[in-house]
């Protein structure tokens, strides 16, 4: 049985957060697109730069029960606005 170096551990473990970040990522976008149809492209952006999986844990349930996409974009810009 071969064992990984350090490295390659880091490296699996490093795309394994990759992969988890634009799972959520996508999932916020689906969800966003299922319920509103249109999502502007600045709410594309901003998702899509966001780099914390509890960020995107959060905006995930939020997208799912907010009564509108310009109250996303109000979410998103007060997100901003704390960091």
């Amino acid at each position: 049985m071969r064992f990984l170096s350090q490295i390659e551990e880091m490296a699996m473990e490093e795309g394994i957060e990759r992969g988890a970040l634009q799972t959520f990522r996508d999932n916020v976008l689906e969800i966003l697109e299922a319920r509103f149809e249109i999502v502007p492209l600045e709410v594309r952006e901003a998702i899509n730069g966001i780099g914390d999986v509890s960020v995107l844990r959060r905006l995930l349930r939020e997208a799912i029960a907010i009564p509108s996409i310009l109250d996303f974009q109000q979410l998103l810009a007060v997100g901003e606005g704390e960091s």
